[in-house]
């Protein structure tokens, strides 16, 4: 296990997690809000809530997505192994994947023949919040991940199932949080987990978690359920529900780091490297028509100046941002809304006072980025255009 890692997770068990109270804290609303602090007239329709400054919108977000994201963003960031490869191009640091089709388990087959020494974690291209998701997949088990994720995309409907199988990479997953081309916070996810203290069992161990849980407005709706995956993750680490981990080891309930699966988020905000700040950055920039994004890095630590992005979300759920398991509440609806308006001002004519002009410079980078990469993408397509995809085209 990475020791830094390790070391973090620990000292977790120390921390008081954050409780939520439905009628004190912040728990639903969250744009609205944002608007209302900001005293920014907005305007609800369906979905759709429009911002507006003396009767002229500025800004806009339907759902989770934000109405400066284009089309061709959105079809970009949702299959995740178009957006790999277009990052690559970009120069943008990824992992890289083998991609497969329904039918094609073979081909799977024979680059896991080819890697016998790799740990890899197989993945479904259009599905979300770690549905699908398959970890410590090898050539003695392949056949069963595929057909196990396969199943779960046809429940989900998907007409078209496909895959790609990606190096597994003990590391810290950390989101980034990017609204309108400056960065606003960053999340570490932790895998959902029990540390040992000598005394007590796994199943000790996960009760009382519950316990904590159940008491959050929030987190109650994500208890840990014991069941056949649980029991079958603890067995791979040689622990059992009736076992008693030794002290300070850390027992894995699930691989996945999603927070609907019991993953605890940990505000870094101030902790997070300026270098993996302007690598969520220069992801964000090298998509056509995205500005803001949830974008998933690996590292080796989160103070560390490389990482691997792993994923982009046009969509991404920014409460959680508001409600960390642990550490400081963060308000990034509230900048978006505040980063719409400031290039509203500036694309009318009208002056920025300090604080806005200092926010507007991060802005100006961000579209130096794109400009940059734009010109990029538009080489690569005069280079390719007979066999490029589709996706370069608007």
């Amino acid at each position: 296990m990475n020791n830094e890692k390790k070391e973090k997770i620990i000292e977790l068990v120390k921390e008081t997690p954050n409780q939520y109270i439905q009628k004190e804290d912040l728990t639903s609303r969250f744009v609205e809000n944002g608007a209302e602090k900001l005293n920014r007239t907005y305007r609800t329709k369906g979905k759709t809530i429009k911002f507006l400054h003396r009767s002229i919108e500025f800004g806009s977000i339907t759902g989770l997505l934000p109405g400066t994201t284009s089309k061709i963003a959105y079809k970009i960031c949702k299959d995740k192994y178009k957006t790999e490869r277009h990052l690559e191009e970009m120069g943008i640091p990824v992992l890289s994947s083998k991609f497969f089709n329904e039918g094609e388990l073979h081909i799977a087959k024979n680059f896991l023949n080819q890697h016998k020494d790799g740990n890899f974690v197989l993945k479904p291209l259009s599905l979300g919040s770690g549905k699908g998701i398959i970890f410590n997949v090898n050539i003695n088990n392949i056949e069963e991940a595929y057909l196990q994720s396969l199943e779960i995309q046809k429940e989900k409907s998907v007409i078209e199932p496909s895959f790609i199988l990606q190096e597994y990479v003990d590391s810290f997953d950390v989101r980034i949080c990017i609204v309108e081309g400056k960065f606003s916070c960053a999340l570490w996810r932790v895998q959902p987990h029990v540390v040992g203290d000598g005394i007590h069992t796994v199943s000790e161990l996960i009760e009382e978690k519950n316990k904590v849980r159940s008491n959050s407005f929030y987190f109650r709706n994500f208890i840990y359920e014991i069941d056949e995956k649980l029991i079958s993750n603890l067995e791979s680490q040689d622990e059992g529900l009736n076992s008693i981990p030794a002290n300070n080891k850390i027992v894995y309930l699930s691989n996945l780091g999603n927070l609907a699966a019991g993953a605890e988020s940990v505000d870094i905000t101030n902790e997070v490297s300026s270098d993996l700040i302007n690598l969520a950055v220069k992801a964000v920039a090298t998509i056509p028509g995205l500005h803001t994004a949830g974008v998933d890095i690996l590292t080796e630590s989160f103070t560390s100046t490389r990482g691997y992005v792993s994923e982009i979300n046009t969509n991404a759920n920014f409460k959680v941002h508001y409600l960390p398991y642990y550490g400081e509440v963060r308000t990034p609806y509230k900048d978006m809304i505040e980063n719409m308006f400031i290039k509203y001002k500036v694309n009318s004519g009208y002056n920025l006072d300090q604080q806005e002009r200092r926010i507007f410079r991060s802005i100006a980078e961000f579209n130096d980025y794109r400009e940059k990469y734009h010109n990029k993408l538009g080489e690569l397509w005069l280079k390719t255009k007979n066999t490029s995809d589709d996706y370069f085209s608007s």
